[in-house]
């Protein structure tokens, strides 16, 4: 598990890789390169935890391994083999010494796991593999050679720019595009070979299919960038509210959990505060809009009738509607909008992946969630994964009946209430505003048929005019709040919910572990699903002023 200083605070995962086989003469100069990348990474991302993910081969990981706790980053070890086989690869008393060195001052270690039967070049490439998956970027020492073979610092550097191809990493789906991420590649001679031009030199290598390296660059610093302001909205906000996830799981009914549940749990806490947090400024940005629309509109209407006051009124027009491009600019400089949403995809991607642990399922949620905003929230799936290092250890919490129970009293019953209760709500104020919306253009006609008898002077102009524009501000308010298409979205997952608290409960009273490990998944990707239509839905509905892009 990833302990980390700042609990609940995302990681920066970068994976480590290279040749075995360096030169004793440029060890110094290796580690003052790798010493620069992370030291880089840290400067431009100071809020965010790193964490070092590799092998602990001899060489370059190693290497790595020792710049890393030297600037107390967090270690964390991913052997290829079971440890015993693994040691087999170190033939000297210094290098098995040196191993369990490291591998005593890491944070986490376990052996990845691979089909029977495997060689072991298939086994260290399933290793790279998954530290490549892992990671949001890779620190390759490698000399720039085409990979010869399935593993080794070629292979490791393929992965990261091409993607991890099928059989070496996790399933996906055929219609899955494989995740890439950039490498910094620091050119790394080896014993007895040639001296690959550029030698001991950092060059930043990107993947192709981004439109070239300052576009891939820019998407990429985007996508870290995005992972340091939420780790800065976090020590902004200061602790959430009670325990770490205490309103999710604060009980579980089988025992203490693990602790990288409890890291992942502190994780959730974090972004559904911040959702909140950030969902009452999103609120208050659109009152506020539409308040001083009105006292636009108010002054506009008034200005004919009040002798005297006309430059007032035109301050007043003129204030009111500078005041509400000031403040549409400054929430969209401050992202409110879009943190909102963000950190709420963020705590609902967490959510899911927690009960799908709690259930004793290996299913990893960012594999099913958001595949087809990807361009657009990445960051959410990539960060999802620096909570996911290593096999899961729930031990006999994990899959237990009474594991099976709390995620049906905890989960799939809340949530259920929770959709039937947020479908009436929204059906109720969308029909509430609807029918106020008829009603104020009903009145706006009966006054329009009025305003013949009225003299040019009477105030009942003024309401003449006013009336059609609250009943118009009235519907852009039901209209930003989607109340009428959520409230057929959260009735549609009430069905769902419902349908699966049934079966749920019949397979935990049957015993029947395996049924109910599968409604579980089938009902997480079911909540993911509708989570980034959740996402879709609001981001077609910016709050900005008329007219503003």
């Amino acid at each position: 598990m990833v302990r980390l200083d700042a609990a609940g605070a995302l990681p920066l995962v970068v994976a480590l890789g290279g040749h075995r086989d360096l030169r004793e003469e440029d060890v110094p100069t290796l580690e003052a390169r790798v010493r620069e990348a992370l030291s880089d990474l840290r400067r431009r991302h100071p809020h965010t935890p790193l964490v070092l993910l590799c092998s602990l081969a001899e060489g370059a990981d190693r290497l790595g391994a020792r710049v890393a706790l030297a600037l107390g980053i967090g270690l964390v070890a991913s052997l290829p083999l079971p440890r015993e086989e693994y040691e087999r690869d170190f033939t000297t008393p210094a290098s098995r010494a040196e191993f369990a060195d490291l591998l005593g001052r890491a944070r986490d270690w376990f052996a990845v796991s691979t089909p029977p039967g495997s060689t072991r070049e298939h086994a260290y490439a399933r290793a790279a593999a998954y530290i490549t998956q892992r990671s949001q970027l890779v620190i390759a020492l490698w000399d720039g050679e085409p990979a010869h073979h399935e593993a080794g610092a070629a292979a490791l550097a393929r992965f990261a720019l091409a993607g991890v191809p099928e059989g070496y990493g996790e399933p996906r789906s055929p219609l899955d595009t494989a995740e890439c991420r950039p490498v910094a590649h620091i050119v790394t001679p080896r014993r007895g070979r040639r001296v690959p031009p550029g030698a001991l030199s950092l060059r930043w290598l990107y993947p192709g299919d981004y439109g070239g390296d300052a576009a891939a660059r820019k998407a990429f610093d985007g996508i870290w960038s995005r992972v340091e302001a939420f780790d800065r909205d976090a020590a902004r906000l200061g602790p959430p509210p009670g325990g770490p996830g205490d309103d999710l799981l604060s009980d579980t009914g089988a025992g203490p959990l693990p602790p990288r549940l409890r890291s992942m749990l502190g994780c959730y806490a974090w972004a559904d505060a911040l959702s909140i947090h950030f969902q009452a400024r999103t609120g208050r940005t659109l009152a506020a809009l539409l308040v001083l629309a009105f006292l636009a509109a108010a002054a506009l209407q008034g200005h004919p009738l009040v002798h005297g006051a006309a430059r007032a009124l035109n301050l007043l027009y003129v204030a009111s509607l500078g005041a509400a491009y000031g403040v549409w600019l400054w929430s969209r400089r401050a992202r409110y909008q879009t943190k909102y949403l963000d950190y709420r995809a963020l705590a609902e991607g967490l959510r899911v992946q927690i009960f799908w642990r709690l259930a004793g399922l290996e299913a990893a949620a960012a594999d099913h969630y958001l595949r087809k905003q990807r361009s657009e929230l990445d960051w959410i799936r990539r960060a999802m994964r620096g909570w996911d290092l290593g096999p899961w250890e729930g031990g006999r919490l994990a899959g237990a009946p009474a594991a099976l129970a709390s995620v049906l009293e905890r989960w799939v019953k809340p949530q259920s209430a929770y959709f039937a209760r947020a479908a009436r709500r929204n059906d109720s104020r969308h029909q509430k505003i609807r029918r106020c919306g008829y009603a104020f253009f009903a009145v706006a006609l009966l006054l329009a048929l009025a305003k013949q008898f009225l003299t040019a002077q009477h105030p009942l102009l003024v309401v003449v005019g006013l009336v059609p524009v609250v009943a118009a501000l009235s519907q852009v308010w039901a209209d930003k709040l989607a109340l009428a298409p959520l409230a057929k979205q959260y009735g549609r997952m009430a069905l769902v919910f419902a349908a699966a608290e049934t079966a749920l409960t019949a397979a935990i009273d049957k015993g029947d572990d395996a049924r109910a490990q599968a409604i579980v998944q089938e009902l997480g990707i079911e909540a993911l699903a509708e989570n980034a239509d959740w996402v879709l839905i609001h981001r077609d509905r910016p709050v900005q002023v008329p007219g503003a892009k």
